[in-house]
């Protein structure tokens, strides 16, 4: 099952499945980025991309390139490498990766109506960021 590929293209982030872009994304509108595991599916395990207008974007962590990708936001928030949080999770679970000082924070949560949002740190961060 392909779960398609990353195309970095300067500074813009592309998702590609089945010939089709599903994702255009510019790295300089990341906030944010954590990990989203859903269940023990086949594509159950994400890179979350929270940009500064509250908008929020998936790209599966089994996508082609997607070290590619990794690699990118790693050297955005000035780290070395990207580490994974959830990569052995069954069940939802969240992770904040970046910034360091939310790191482990939960980045979405799910409501009593099964809804999956953006968590309170993150609200506050992208409120904090409104001029």
């Amino acid at each position: 099952m392909s779960s398609g590929r990353i195309k970095i293209d300067g500074k813009t982030i592309n998702w590609i499945w089945k010939n089709e872009t599903i994702l255009e994304l510019s790295l300089d509108q990341i906030i944010a980025v954590g990990e989203l595991a859903l269940n023990a599916l086949d594509e159950d395990y994400f890179v979350i991309l929270v940009t500064y207008d509250g908008e929020w974007q998936r790209v599966s962590m089994y996508a082609e390139e997607i070290d590619q990708l990794l690699c990118l936001l790693a050297a955005k928030f000035g780290v070395k490498k990207f580490e994974t949080q959830l990569a052995n999770k069954t069940d939802f679970a969240s992770a904040i990766t970046y910034p360091l000082e939310l790191k482990g924070e939960p980045i979405l949560i799910k409501n009593i109506k099964h809804q999956i949002l953006l968590s309170s740190p993150i609200q506050i961060l992208i409120q904090s960021t409104d001029n």
